[in-house]
Order: structure tokens, then sequence, then C-alpha cells
């Protein structure tokens, strides 16, 4: 619980949201440590402690993307969607860039039906990583909303 309250200080400290904190680019050891094995907990099936071990990276370092990310797809793969969607949000407002966070988060928003959204974080996703055109058009994540016209026009448009 205590995280959560460091990142609610993090993003009001940027009126309400209008600038992003500066994405680590060297995390501290400790933090880089959780990181792996949070990637070796979610590698043997344990995604609670994965988690876990994401949080303790995160309370490192707020400002690395990738323990934000991980979190992000431990919580999917736990069909936690809000916790995912959560954790993706926060990856891409450190890293605007982050294409798979874009990606993951279109994906979770097509589950939920929003095709507004989901379609948005998919012009996101490609515009930072061209080789997502492929997915994007056979992953079953977009089934429900693959025949709306918006869905169609954004693949006419990425063509």
């Amino acid at each position: 619980m205590r995280w959560l309250t460091v990142l609610f200080i993090v993003g009001m400290s940027c009126s309400h949201g209008a600038c992003a904190p500066r994405a680590s680019v060297n995390p501290p050891d400790a933090a880089v440590a959780h990181f792996n094995w949070g990637l070796d907990y979610a590698n043997q099936g344990d995604l609670d402690q994965a988690i876990t071990e994401f949080k303790l990276a995160i309370k490192r370092d707020v400002r690395w993307a990738k323990p934000y990310y991980n979190l992000g797809v431990a919580y999917s793969r736990q069909e936690k969607w809000s916790h995912a969607i959560f954790a993706w949000k926060r990856t891409i407002y450190i890293d605007p860039g982050y294409a798979s966070a874009h990606y993951n988060l279109a994906r979770a928003y097509a589950r939920g039906n929003q095709r507004d959204l989901s379609i948005t974080h998919l012009r996101q996703a490609v515009s930072h990583d061209k080789e997502l055109i492929k997915a994007i058009q056979t992953d079953q994540n977009f089934d429900t909303i693959r025949e709306s016209r918006e869905f169609q026009d954004f693949i006419r448009s990425i063509q």
C-alpha cells in the first residue's frame, strides 16, 4: 500500500500529469536485483512473488519504467486488468515511447470493448514500433473491435 502513496506523491508533483518524470537511465543495483528476481519468479509461474519483487524494484526507483511494465504483465496474467492498466499507464507516463506498454494497453482496452482507447494506444504503439503491425492483424484480443469502422480505418492507415 505504501508504494501507491509514493506513486500518488510523484504523480501530484507534476501539476496533474502535465510533466513526466525523467526516466531512470541507471537504476540502483537494489532496484535491478528486485526486477531480475521478479522476472525469475514470473518465468517460474509464481506471479504473486513476481509482483512483490516488481513493486520492490519500483520502491527503489519510481522513475524506472521496466518494473511498471512487467508488473502490468504479471497482473494481466492473473487477469487483474485494472491493476495491469494502471501499471502500463505508469509505464508510458515515465516513458511515452514504450511501444509494448501502449500495445498491451490497447489489448486490455479492446478486451473491455473500449474501442477508442484501444485504437489510440494502437496508434502510439505502431508509431514507436512498426513491427507490431503484423501482430495487430492477428491478435485475438482485438476480435471485439476488429469489425468496427474505426478499427478497419486504423488498419488501412497503417498498411
